[in-house]
């Protein structure tokens, strides 16, 4: 990728419903966080529903800054550790448990992971521009924090943010 791709690439907006980022509750690396975002970013405010993804390891790697030495063998290490981590998300009285990916591919011989988004996830990432009360952030914002902790902190500042203008 080109140096002004890969600005373009980190200035793509990533938009969450403040419902998500105010009532979930997961334990995900700093990495699966911005790989998260890196896909969120992918949605276009036109879509419908939650299509599945194809991202580059070397593309994410080249985005978020993150060294190529292993990129493939994190990257697909990466994607089964998703797998394995669930989120909770308070919906009125309940809370529903579900996985953040309802199926992944891994491409070997490109290099790349054909995600598609968990069912569930649709009302807290399509239509949000009609529904109002979402978070909207450049990818940037994200991709240069080392904590998992502050990127959450960050979302969680970003999404109160909404409520005082």
């Amino acid at each position: 990728m080109k140096s002004m791709e890969i600005e373009n690439e980190r200035s793509i907006a990533v938009v969450k419903d403040n419902e998500l980022l105010q009532r979930s509750v997961y334990n995900l690396t700093a990495e699966q966080q911005k790989f998260l975002c890196f896909v969120i970013s992918r949605i276009k405010p036109t879509d419908k529903e939650l299509k599945p993804f194809t991202i580059s390891a070397v593309d994410f790697a080249e985005v978020c800054g993150i060294h190529q030495k292993h990129v493939y063998r994190d990257f697909r290490e990466m994607a089964e550790r998703f797998d394995k981590n669930s989120w909770w998300v308070k919906v009125g009285d309940d809370t529903l448990l579900f996985r953040i990916f309802s199926e992944a591919w891994y491409n070997e011989k490109n290099g790349s992971i054909t995600v598609k988004f968990h069912s569930k996830l649709t009302r807290y990432l399509i239509g949000l521009a009609e529904r109002g009360n979402y978070t909207i952030y450049e990818l940037w914002n994200v991709i240069s924090l080392k904590s998992k902790y502050s990127i959450r902190l960050y979302e969680l500042l970003m999404s109160y943010h909404y409520h005082r203008i």
